[in-house]
């Protein structure tokens, strides 16, 4: 799959801030669905601890997030939800394709598992995945809907990595963010304090 540079240098920024194998992300479209999936919500999860660790402030806590489930009450996704660190439709779909996952995961038999069938059939559907394709939706020509809806049922591995891929950009981006602002509190912080004491000292 070709990339523009772009996008070539952020795939390769993810790659290393999660301590990835060069090619990890662009190689997830040449696996079989089975491993796409696994492989993919791997990332996924990755990027959202990161980001849960970074919204906290407080490296500390890294083992623990890392340990909680990605969905649920207590999840990683509700903590993402809780301090405002991902916005609703990224949220929805690392949830939906948490499930897809969970359902391909949990039954050796799967590992024969067909994308193409799953949206054909309409379990995408019924499970939430396939109406939370942020990228899908936010496509303001009803033909260009209409033909992203027939990739989805042809060949969907493209489209659900370009979403799996916007979503783990997002995370990352806001982990960078929440990052930064943490170092800008800790320095004000510091210059605070060493105004006091010199004022102390006057």
């Amino acid at each position: 799959m070709s990339a523009e540079p772009e996008m070539v240098e952020a795939i390769i920024d993810i790659e290393n801030r999660l301590n990835l194998p060069d090619g990890f992300v662009v190689g997830l479209t040449s696996q079989d669905d089975w491993s796409f999936v696994v492989k993919a919500h791997a990332l996924l999860e990755a990027a959202l601890t990161e980001l849960v660790v970074a919204g906290l402030r407080d490296p500390r806590v890294s083992d623990f997030v890392e340990r909680l489930n990605v969905g649920g009450k207590a999840g990683k996704l509700s903590l993402a939800e809780r301090l405002n660190l991902l916005d609703a439709d990224n949220r929805k779909f690392v949830d939906r394709f948490g499930e897809l996952r969970n359902t391909v995961l949990h039954k050796v038999a799967n590992v024969t598992f067909d994308l193409a069938r799953h949206f054909r059939d309409g379990a995408a559907k019924a499970s939430g995945l396939e109406q939370s394709l942020f990228l899908v939706n936010r496509v303001p020509l009803r033909e260009a809907r209409q033909a992203a809806g027939r990739e989805l049922t042809g060949k969907p591995k493209p489209l659900l990595w370009l979403h799996v891929l916007a979503a783990v950009l997002e995370m990352t981006f806001n982990a960078k963010q929440e990052t930064a602002d943490a170092e800008i509190a800790r320095i004000q912080q510091a210059f605070g304090k060493a105004m006091e004491r010199k004022s102390d000292e006057q």
